[in-house]
């Protein structure tokens, strides 16, 4: 059986893209269910997959090409339950007495001479070109000198080593492009410190904090280098996640394509390690040292693409990261020790994202005063 076409069937109809063909076809499994199991539980939902599977693959839908997208059986339970989750337009858990918004796309840019500048939300990022930082669409950015003055001038570049830096707070991402024609994506909670120019004939450098991907601009004869505060990555033109967030004991580099160095940056024994990925590989930098594995690119890049991928997570490092995205506290202590599998879009409200955590778990949980709780769903 292949899961994740099921899977993919349910979310094009929780969005509304089904094909009428498609739409007939969950919408009489859905109907054929006895009224008391319109809220199946897993088991319930997980007996009916190959009778559900066998459908579809007689259906007209068989002619459908599907995209791919690559995920554990047990996301096509959560999809599922999403579906009857949107059926009846209504949460099948007790609603949220509070919710939060998703975030958007937020930073600000603080130039060399100290100027801070709010960055366009309705913008997907900036790109330092030639004398001029410009939003994406090429709409040039100003700085009006004098507020009475019909007359404006573009932010110009202090000196080409000075350092300028770019901040996405808590509920806010961003892109930029640099100097020359690297592309970082700026995670929620992060700042990317960066020349206005890269020196002729010096290694491009660059400082994180936080989570960042990398399209690096590929140019063999200056290297790119990525310090973060326990490491450094040195690359000379690939794509990668830099995640490093100075809460957080551990770093993790996860490369997409091409290959890249890490050193290990802190005192101590390990102080000076180095290892090499290859792509689909990850390292991660903990006291213990470097350590290098196969890496799950889709779910370590899938923020880039709007979505939260849960595979095997642990409770509280989810809740980590939906605190950054909708500006929310966790009150930890209240926490099981469990692990989840699922995937949602970021785009939607806080309380959708707890109602899937919800179905697939053993615990409720609730916003008070801006902090997510959680509390045992059985006594």
């Amino acid at each position: 059986m292949e899961e994740s076409k099921a899977k993919i069937l349910a979310e094009r109809y929780k969005n509304g893209t089904c094909s009428p063909e498609e739409r007939a076809l969950v919408e009489s499994w859905y109907n054929q269910l006895p009224t008391t199991d319109r809220h199946p539980n897993l088991l319930a939902i997980q007996s009916s997959m190959d009778e559900v599977w066998d459908r579809i693959q007689k259906s007209t839908i068989k002619r459908t090409r599907w995209w791919p997208f690559t995920a554990a059986a047990s996301l096509l339970v959560v999809g599922l339950f999403s579906l009857l989750y949107f059926r009846n337009n209504k949460p099948i858990s007790a609603e949220l007495a509070q919710d939060a918004l998703p975030g958007q796309q937020e930073a600000r840019l603080t130039l060399a001479n100290g100027q801070a500048i709010q960055l366009s939300t309705t913008h997907k990022g900036i790109s330092f070109v030639g004398s001029e930082i410009r939003y994406n669409d090429g709409l040039r950015m100003y700085n009006s000198v004098d507020p009475l003055s019909t007359l404006s001038v573009p932010y110009r570049y202090i000196l080409q080593d000075d350092l300028n830096s770019i901040e996405a707070p808590i509920g806010g991402n961003y892109q930029i492009v640099l100097s020359d024609g690297t592309t970082v994506w700026l995670n929620s909670g992060s700042k990317l410190t960066f020349p206005s120019h890269f020196q002729p004939g010096a290694a491009r450098e660059v400082s994180l904090s936080g989570e960042a991907f990398f399209a690096v601009s590929k140019d063999p004869e200056h290297r790119f280098s990525v310090y973060t505060k326990d490491q450094q990555i040195n690359v000379l033109g690939t794509k990668f996640n830099v995640k490093s967030y100075p809460n957080q004991e551990s770093s993790k580099t996860t490369l997409v394509e091409g290959s890249v160095e890490i050193v290990n940056t802190l005192s101590g024994k390990h102080y000076g390690e180095k290892v090499v990925l290859s792509a689909n590989e990850q390292a991660e930098l903990n006291p213990v040292g470097l350590i290098k594995s196969a890496a799950n690119t889709e779910k370590n890049v899938a923020w880039k693409e709007g979505l939260f991928i849960f595979n095997d997570d642990l409770l509280e490092d989810i809740m980590l990261s939906l605190s950054r995205w909708y500006k929310v506290d966790v009150d930890y202590a209240s926490l099981p020790l469990q692990r989840f599998n699922g995937y949602i879009s970021k785009d939607v409200k806080l309380s959708e994202v707890l109602n899937m955590l919800e179905i697939t778990g053993r615990s409720t949980f609730k916003l008070e005063n801006n902090t997510i709780r959680a509390y045992p769903k059985f006594k």
